[in-house]
């Protein structure tokens, strides 16, 4: 298993980086702003797919917990599914700690809107 996620996460901070303006300057038609959301979203995507690809791996591991199974059962059957990513990382978070995402705190909220604006993009 190749693992590229930190690699896409990585050209995302680079290109942000490469942005000229002050933070919060508002301007159009700034392709590297929109190139960094997207590869942040990719990368995401990219992380919660390996997340349960190495969770199938250690699965098959003498002595691996149950819930790695379950971990790596419930992502392969999500990306089946073609479930969105944020419904990939409520069902992780959920298995790994028992505790759902609080919908109404800003990390989750700031993650949503990421996704769905990234998903409105490409369909």
């Amino acid at each position: 298993m190749i693992l590229n996620a930190y690699k896409l996460y990585a050209h995302a901070v680079k290109v942000y980086g490469a942005i000229d303006r002050p933070v919060g300057d508002r301007f159009p038609g700034c392709q590297e702003a929109l190139v960094s959301i997207v590869l942040a979203a990719i990368s995401l995507e990219a992380f919660i797919n390996e997340f349960g690809g190495t969770a199938a791996i250690h699965a098959t591991l003498e002595g691996s917990p149950s819930w790695v199974t379950t971990l790596a059962e419930v992502l392969g059957e999500a990306e089946n599914n073609r479930a969105t990513i944020t419904s990939k990382f409520q069902l992780a978070l959920l298995i790994v700690s028992g505790k759902p995402f609080n919908r109404s705190s800003a990390p989750f909220q700031d993650f949503d809107c990421s996704c769905a604006y990234v998903m409105r993009l490409f369909t």
